[in-house]
């Protein structure tokens, strides 16, 4: 799939994921916040989740939101997903990071 004038969803995906990797190797054990594009994030979602190409737009992503992936090992553990700021400060549990006014923890390109 390629909409005008945007790079192939399979060129974002090779580059989403691969960022994700680097950011797990680089970073392991840390806890880290990515802020890209719907694309990206449904992308590196989908990956987390084993849902195929063909059904990665049954991930909403909106603005602003936020997902939460853990690893066990080099098992991802989808934890939260498209959830709104609001909703995370409101249910926080002592395990979520502080959002709002956080400096990032890792930067990555993308």
């Amino acid at each position: 799939m390629q909409f005008p004038g945007r790079e192939s969803y399979s060129k974002l995906r090779v580059r989403a994921l691969a960022a994700m990797e680097a950011m797990r190797t680089h970073h392991n054990g840390e806890t880290w916040r990515l802020a890209r594009t719907a694309g990206v994030r449904r992308t590196m979602s989908a990956d987390c989740l084993s849902i195929p190409d063909k059904a990665i737009f049954r991930i909403d992503q909106s603005y602003g939101a936020i997902s939460m992936i853990d690893w066990i090992d080099s098992v991802p553990l989808v934890g939260l997903l498209n959830a709104q700021p609001t909703m995370v400060a409101a249910k926080r549990r002592g395990f979520l990071p502080v959002f709002g006014g956080a400096q990032p923890l890792a930067r990555v390109s993308l």
